[in-house]
């Protein structure tokens, strides 16, 4: 892939610059168009803002001088929050650890608070590390990330917020001694660009950047393999239809989570709904493994949404009615509610 290289250059007419050897270095090994030289902060906000390939900004030429003699691997610091945004950013990585060993250590960034909602635990604490929402986290990153081609390795470490995001990258970037900060850029505008976390790294990082922007045509080849499903049913007919779409997704060695939801105060069997459950596992699958909850919420979306995030799910299958109009506001709509709340693909089977 394309990738623009860039150095901020102070150095007098004519002399030397350590910087811009190391990126004609970077391009000469990557295959990339000559570095772009700036004079000023200024020229290097406004090429980051206009840029629409990724944009290597090369501070410190030490590291990519060795790593291009083959002297060592960059040690670079990912910043990641699971958006499209972020996961454009892999690319570029790959053209890098593919052209040399590049350590890649993917900072997660979270607030306890909300983290602990998304996965219907209780929170026990706002400033310290929950040992068990970052096990979570890893889980979820490892499995989006899948593994990352090229030469390196590879680490995730959950960063608990206590303030804004670009200061966590950068504080870890130290901490670490890494080499390049890479970030996800959303080119905002406005005000909303004061809370960008691209625009805050590029003010502030004395370490090289590599800020990636998402294009129409980047090649996000890193989605995750479907491996666990949630799919949702009352027990009814109706809702059993999504059940066979579940298995149809997952592969042999996968597995598949059958959920029935049921009022807080409801007064009813666990063991007798599980057993039920169980018995709606389609014939011929004896590989998959089938997970059979009772979730007893007086939400069933928040219930389901909640759910599919503890198990870590790939895909949730629920049957829809497809109502519309006067019908659809009257009765609601859980798969409504549901699109709203869950951060898993969710597959919807129409049944009138």
């Amino acid at each position: 892939m394309s990738i623009l290289c860039a150095v901020l250059s102070r150095a007098p007419g004519g002399a030397p610059d350590p910087a811009l050897e190391a990126a004609r270095a970077i391009a000469g090994r990557v295959g990339l168009d000559p570095p772009r030289v700036v004079t000023s902060e200024a020229a290097l906000e406004r090429l980051a803002h206009d840029a629409t390939e990724p944009l290597l900004v090369v501070r410190d030429p030490a590291p990519f001088l060795a790593w291009g003699q083959g002297r060592g691997p960059l040690r670079a610091v990912l910043g990641w929050d699971d958006t499209a945004t972020t996961a454009a950013a892999l690319e570029p990585l790959v053209t890098l650890r593919r052209a040399g060993p590049v350590d890649v250590e993917v900072v997660h960034v979270y607030y306890p608070d909300e983290v602990a909602a998304r996965y219907g635990l209780h929170v026990e604490s706002l400033v310290e590390p929950s040992p068990r929402l970052e096990a979570l986290l890893r889980r979820d990153v490892a499995h989006q990330l899948g593994e990352l081609p090229g030469d390196g390795a590879l680490a995730i470490t959950p960063a608990i917020g206590l303030g804004r995001i670009g200061d966590h990258l950068l504080e870890r970037a130290e901490a670490s001694a890494a080499d390049l900060v890479v970030v996800g850029n959303h080119h905002r505008g406005g005000l909303r660009r004061l809370s960008s976390v691209a625009a805050r790294v590029l003010a502030d990082a004395r370490t090289s950047l590599l800020l990636v922007p998402l294009r129409p045509d980047a090649a996000l080849d890193h989605a995750p393999r479907f491996e666990t499903a949630v799919v949702a049913t009352d027990g009814s007919a109706f809702a059993n239809r999504a059940i066979p779409y579940a298995y149809r997704l997952i592969p042999g060695c996968g597995e598949v989570h059958l959920i029935r939801v049921v009022g807080s105060d409801e007064q009813v069997d666990d063991h007798t709904l599980i057993e039920g459950l169980l018995r709606l596992r389609p014939s011929g699958r004896p590989d998959t493994r089938t997970v059979a909850h009772v979730v007893r919420d007086g939400d069933p979306a928040h219930a389901i949404a909640t759910t599919a995030e503890r198990v870590g799910a790939d895909v949730v299958c629920i049957a829809s009615h497809g109502r519309a109009g006067v019908l659809r506001v009257l009765i609601g709509s859980v798969t409504d509610r549901l699109l709203h709340l869950c951060r898993r693909p969710v597959l919807l089977h129409p049944v009138e």
